[in-house]
């Protein structure tokens, strides 16, 4: 899955800016359903941790993320074996706004250059995308943080549809 196994498999949790998240990562652990680019700070705490993080008993992985930068516009497009992705970052008003995205093609690229006897070896293949929309303005004594995070993990089956497409 995706699922964090700490001390020998007990009730463990992700959290992001101490709010719970399901997952940490994509399809055991090949990705973070997070941009590496906005995370200041990951904190392992498998065990002996405070009563603010809830009832689990395995452990818990609390991960920080950063304010965006205001210096100006920054931004990054990559992509490599696994998935392509985004992050533009700057300022807005009185605070700084980041925005990220990634999305797996390993479906896609599946689905193209297996032949049919591979494909029914290999009939499924993981899809995953996963986005952050971060504001952050500091006025004083008070600071404004917006967050809006989305995952997705599914798993796709490459097999022939009659028309000859593939199904999703």
């Amino acid at each position: 899955g995706g699922r964090i196994i700490l001390r020998g498999g007990g009730a463990s949790q992700a959290y992001l800016d101490r709010h719970p998240i399901p997952l940490a990562f994509h399809f055991g652990g090949l990705r973070s359903t997070v941009s590496s680019a906005l995370i200041e700070s990951l904190d392992l705490y498998p065990g002996n941790f405070s009563a603010e993080f809830g009832r689990v008993n395995g452990g818990v992985v609390d991960v920080r993320l950063r304010d965006p930068r205001v210096d100006g516009i920054h931004g990054y497009a990559e992509a490599d074996v696994f998935d392509a992705g985004m992050l533009v970052e700057g300022p807005l008003g009185d605070g700084g706004l980041a925005v990220s995205f990634r999305r797996s093609y390993i479906d896609g690229v599946l689905a193209l250059v297996l032949d049919d006897d591979l494909k029914r070896r290999f009939a499924t293949a993981p899809r995953y995308y996963d986005g952050q929309v971060l504001y952050h303005r500091a006025d004083g004594e008070h600071d404004l943080r917006l967050l809006l995070y989305g995952s997705s993990d599914r798993i796709v089956i490459l097999s022939e549809s009659s028309d000859g497409g593939f199904i999703n």
